[in-house]
């Protein structure tokens, strides 16, 4: 089964020496932002889980 990557983790540090993120690089109006904050990408993997390769994704 896929699992949904956590955000939390997804947006953790970009380094183990720095605090700052991901985000802290990008635009906060940028579209794909905007559109991260409003979906849950996380409910779409089981419907789609069929359509992926276990192995190559």
């Amino acid at each position: 089964m896929i699992e949904p990557q956590d955000r939390s983790r997804r947006d953790s540090a970009l380094f183990q020496f720095t605090t700052r993120q991901l985000r802290d690089f990008i635009d906060p109006n940028h579209l794909l932002i905007r559109i991260d904050e409003r979906l849950d990408f996380a409910r779409l993997v089981a419907p789609l889980e069929d359509c992926y390769c276990p192995d190559f994704g």
